[in-house]
């Protein structure tokens, strides 16, 4: 992922590494997990990053200085799928453990649990607005949920097998699922 300036990637060998495109160089390496990283993304702001790891862990970064800031614990499982909210406040994560949460961009203090599919959720993510969270699983469905009143507002089916990714349009009117 960029940011525009700088270019983040994750790895197998348990870091993750902030770039200068232009040139190449390694400007960080994130050093903190103790298994695979599966995602890292900049904030909106560029400030900091997030990472998301098999050993079952968020961990944010300050973006400037490769340093850990926070360390999200409790999923039960590899950590899918993280992202910032647009506003950058809050981050959503997904989990082999069946669930996605919420967290705080600040303190990684959790503040939300979403519980309803019945096997490993491989993506969540907040809606443009940030007033919907669209989430995916092995259970062949994705979900959307209402993330203030935690309410499931609908479940979309169809798919035959693992529904890997949901995504809202950036009007939030639509949802694309792969399969």
């Amino acid at each position: 992922r960029s940011d525009g300036r700088r270019l983040a990637t994750a790895s197998s060998d348990h870091t993750a590494t902030i770039w200068d495109p232009k040139n190449g160089q390694s400007l960080a390496k994130l050093i903190g997990h103790s298994d695979n990283i599966r995602i890292v993304e900049f904030s909106p702001s560029g400030e900091r990053l997030i990472t998301a790891s098999d050993d079952g862990t968020l961990r944010l970064w300050d973006a400037s200085t490769g340093r850990t800031v926070g360390v999200c614990t409790g999923h039960k499982g590899t950590v899918l799928d993280a992202h910032f909210s647009h506003d950058g406040t809050r981050l959503i994560s997904a989990s082999s453990d069946g669930s996605a949460r919420i967290w705080s961009a600040q303190s990684c203090q959790q503040l939300v649990e979403f519980d309803g599919h019945t096997a490993a959720v491989w993506s969540a993510s907040f809606s443009n607005d940030g007033t919907r969270i669209v989430t995916s699983s092995s259970d062949g469905t994705a979900r959307i949920w209402n993330p203030e009143t935690l309410k499931l507002e609908s479940i979309l089916s169809g798919h035959e097998k693992i529904v890997r990714r949901a995504i809202f349009s950036r009007s939030g009117r639509l949802v694309l699922t792969g399969s």
